[in-house]
């Protein structure tokens, strides 16, 4: 038989399980906010106010029938808000206080920050983000010599919202991945990070789209204690220090080949690459070992390839151009004395020692007088399908 107390636990139970099938107090319907899709950061001109640009998605501007019975085409399907302030968040504030939806970073996954702010430093930008509790810090960040709002004047040729195309750049790896995530632990430590350059520039190619500016990538912007330095590193550059990160793994590189001097192109892929620390002589070096696999994608020159010789030449030359970028994108990080690539941190990983002793004067060491040996290894498998160019096979 059940006892009373028994049935009133029982009770007891339901009823809080009833409660908890009540949904969210604070619940927020979808129609009531207007979601982030970008952040834009940048310094007002002629002012040391800051200036926060918020691009937002207009759904009545998605879905043909909507918006008064007219089309997705009848307007663009987003828009962006500007104010100013003297801070992030009073710019934030003043934004908010002129919408009608409560203000959601859900879908915010891009931030854009212009020069004059960058060289500032970056303190508020990550101070605003990782108090804002629905902000992803794994949010890319991107910089820009230009004013942020270019960005404007992007045409909409492939992708309806600009967010989208930087997102594609990070994707399609011919840009550096940079994250808020990754910015918060490099200024716990010791603040140097790489961010991926936008540019914009007025392409005579865009039909129809006059005033548009075509958004593409540059090379890569150094930041050194929180703050945007110089020198910045070109494309090139750029995309050794993905290899570095090992943040690619397909590639093309073309070299001038080594009998003719005539362009000879190879794409590369299984791209890996190792930083090993060593101490020596009472103090530290690293090796920086990188290598992948390749083939000829295409050759315009009179060489060979069925010749074993010709193959080890071409191989040899890919080899010291490849490496020839990686020692110029670091010898770009020393010139601005930023350890973007972190040897300082695998160093207090493998030797903690050795790091504590180094570290007061690491900035010094590292721009000057630390080993960093470059070792590159790109196996060369196959020639294509062919041993001659078309032009050299037609003279048969």
């Amino acid at each position: 038989m059940i006892s009373k107390y028994t049935r009133s636990i029982s009770c007891c139970l339901l009823l809080t399980q009833l409660l908890l099938l009540t949904g969210c107090w604070s619940s927020m319907e979808i129609n009531d906010r207007a979601f982030v899709t970008i952040m834009l950061v940048d310094t007002v001109e002629d002012s040391q106010d800051t200036q926060l640009t918020l691009g937002f998605q207009l759904p009545n501007q998605m879905i043909p029938g909507q918006s008064g019975g007219g089309s997705a085409s009848s307007g663009d399907p987003y828009t962006y808000i500007t104010k100013n302030g003297e801070t992030i968040s009073d710019a934030f504030r003043k934004i908010q206080s002129d919408l009608s939806r409560k203000i959601a970073f859900g879908q915010a996954h891009i931030i854009v920050i212009g020069k004059k702010f960058a060289e500032k430093g970056m303190d508020p930008v990550l101070e605003f983000v990782k108090r804002q509790p629905a902000f992803h810090i794994n949010s890319n960040l991107f910089a820009t010599e230009s004013k942020v709002l270019e960005i404007i004047n992007t045409p909409g040729l492939f992708e309806r919202f600009a967010s989208t195309i930087l997102t594609s750049y990070i994707d399609e790896e011919v840009a550096v991945d940079t994250t808020v995530r990754d910015f918060l632990v490099a200024r716990y430590r010791m603040g140097d990070a790489l961010l991926p350059e936008i540019i914009f520039t007025n392409e005579p190619g865009l039909i129809n789209e006059k005033g548009k500016k075509w958004m593409g990538t540059g090379g890569a912007v150094i930041f050194r204690d929180g703050a945007m330095v110089s020198p910045k590193m070109n494309n090139d550059e750029m995309r050794a220090s993905l290899w570095i990160l090992s943040q690619i793994k397909t590639s093309v590189v073309s070299i001038e080949s080594p009998t003719d001097g005539k362009k000879v192109s190879f794409y590369l892929e299984k791209m890996k690459t190792k930083i090993r620390p060593r101490i020596e002589a009472d103090s530290a070096a690293f090796t920086i070992s990188s290598k992948a696999e390749t083939y000829v994608l295409s050759s315009e020159s009179s060489i060979d390839l069925e010749k074993e010789d010709s193959m080890l030449l071409l191989q040899k030359e890919l080899d010291a151009k490849i490496k020839k970028r990686i020692e110029s994108a670091i010898s770009k990080t020393r010139q601005a004395k930023a350890d973007v690539f972190r040897l300082g941190e695998i160093l207090d990983w493998r030797y903690p020692a050795m790091w504590k002793k180094l570290q007061p004067h690491w900035r010094e060491q590292y721009a000057g007088e630390l080993p960093i040996n470059v070792v590159v290894k790109v196996e060369l498998l196959r020639t294509g399908g062919a041993y001659h160019s078309i032009k050299e096979k037609s003279k048969y």
